[in-house]
C-alpha cells in the first residue's frame, strides 16, 4: 500500500516557499521524505549552481539547501547548511555520474531524510547513494530536523540549470521507492515490451482492416487499436450505420499528413518523434478524438522546449484547450515563466 502524502502539488513550478512543517516533522520520530520530478537543461554554465529544495529552520537560524553546481561539464549535487548569516557552513558536494541527468527530459527522485542523520536518494526507481548528513555539528539531526518550522522552498527562477519541479510530494516518515511509487518500475518494464510489439504493428502493419485518408495520404490501421485509444474513435468505428463504421475509413483531411501519420503513430506506441513540430495540430486531434495521453505529452512538449522565440507559438497552441487538466497546468507554468523575467514577458507582448 502506498503512503499517504502531507503535501502534494503537481503543477511545473520554479518556486514554491512558505510551506510551514510544524506538524509534519513531529509526526513520526523517523524523519520524512520529498518526492519530485526533477528536470534539468541540457546545458548549464560552468560555476553555477541552482537550489532544488531548501529546508529553512529560523529557530535556530540554519538552512540546509540540496544543490546541483556545474564544473568541468560535470553537474554535481550536495548537501550545504547554511548561517543565520547565509554563508556556507558545511558542504558536502558528490560527484557521482548520474546523480543528476542534465538531458533536459523529466526524472524521478527521491530524498528520504532520517533522524539519524542518513540521506537515501532514489533517481527513477534505482538507488544510488545513501549519505550520513553532517550538515548541523552545534545540534543533533534528530533536533535540527524537528524545528523546522517552514519547508520548502523549491528553485531558483534565474537558474540556468533548473527547468521546473513537478509532481512534489512531502511525507511525515522515512520511505522507500517502493512505498512512495509502487510497482511502477515492474510495470514500466511490462510496458515497454507491450510497446515493443505494438511498434511492430504499426511499422508493418499486417492484417489492417481500415483506413485514414488524409489528403490523398492513405494510412491502413487496425480498427481495435484506434478503438482502444480512443473513445470517440471507438464509438465512430462501432457503429455500422455511420459513414466510418460501414465504410471502415476515417477522413482527416483537415490536417496536414505528418501530423496524422504523428498521431497515428501515438495511438500504437505512445511516443511522438524526436523534435516533432506538429504539437499545436496534435493538440487539435488529441482533443477531437479524447486522447489524453497525447494532451500531456503535447503538453510536456511545449513547456520543456519554452524560450523567448517560441513562448507567443505556445500561448496560442495551448489557448483552445484549457479545459484539459494538462493544458491548464502548462497553462499556469507559461504565465510563471513570463512573469518571472522582464524579458520573457517582453518577448510575448512584442508579438501580439
Amino acid at each position: 500500500m502506498l503512503s499517504t502524502p502531507v503535501f502534494e502539488r503537481s503543477a511545473p513550478c520554479t518556486h514554491i516557499s512558505g510551506l510551514h512543517l510544524a506538524a509534519l516533522t513531529t509526526r513520526s520520530e523517523e524523519g520524512f521524505s520529498i518526492a519530485a520530478t526533477i528536470a534539468l537543461n541540457a546545458e548549464g554554465t560552468a560555476g553555477d549552481h541552482s537550489y532544488v529544495f531548501r529546508l529553512a529552520c529560523s529557530k535556530i537560524k540554519r538552512t540546509l539547501s540540496v544543490e546541483v553546481r556545474i564544473g568541468d561539464d560535470k553537474a554535481c549535487w550536495g548537501m550545504v547548511a547554511f548561517d543565520h548569516h547565509d554563508r556556507e557552513s558545511d558542504c558536502d558536494y558528490y560527484t557521482f555520474e548520474d546523480a543528476w541527468s542534465m538531458d533536459g527530459k523529466a526524472h524521478e527522485y527521491l530524498f528520504a531524510f532520517a533522524f539519524d542523520g542518513t540521506i537515501s536518494i532514489w533517481r527513477d526507481g534505482f538507488k544510488f547513494d545513501v549519505i550520513e548528513a553532517n550538515f548541523c555539528p552545534r545540534h543533533s539531526v534528530a533536533s535540527f530536523m524537528r524545528k523546522f518550522h517552514k519547508l520548502l522552498e523549491i528553485g531558483e527562477v534565474h537558474s540556468s540549470i533548473l527547468q521546473f519541479v513537478s509532481h512534489l510530494r512531502v511525507y511525515g516518515e522515512t520511505l522507500s521507492w517502493n512505498q512512495v511509487y509502487g510497482r511502477k518500475r515492474e510495470l514500466e518494464k511490462a510496458d515497454a515490451t507491450c510497446g515493443k510489439k505494438m511498434r511492430t504493428m504499426w511499422t508493418e502493419r499486417k492484417f489492417t482492416d481500415a483506413e485514414v485518408h488524409c489528403n490523398g495520404t492513405v494510412f491502413p490501421v487496425h480498427r481495435s487499436v484506434l478503438a482502444a485509444s480512443s473513445p470517440v474513435l471507438d464509438r465512430m468505428l462501432e457503429t455500422e450505420g455511420s459513414k466510418e463504421g460501414s465504410s471502415r475509413a476515417l477522413s482527416l483531411c483537415e490536417y496536414s499528413a505528418t501530423a496524422v501519420e504523428s498521431f497515428l503513430k501515438f495511438l500504437y506506441d505512445g511516443d511522438l518523434p524526436e523534435g516533432s513540430n506538429d504539437c499545436q495540430a496534435l493538440l487539435a486531434l488529441a482533443d477531437q478524438y479524447d486522447v489524453r495521453d497525447l494532451i500531456d505529452l503535447c503538453c510536456n512538449r511545449l513547456t520543456s522546449s519554452l524560450n523567448k522565440d517560441c513562448a507567443m507559438a505556445t500561448l496560442l497552441a495551448l489557448k483552445p484547450y484549457r479545459h484539459w487538466e494538462a493544458v491548464a497546468r502548462s497553462w499556469n507554468f507559461l504565465a510563471l515563466w513570463m512573469f518571472a523575467d522582464k524579458g520573457n514577458l517582453t518577448a510575448v507582448l512584442d508579438k501580439i
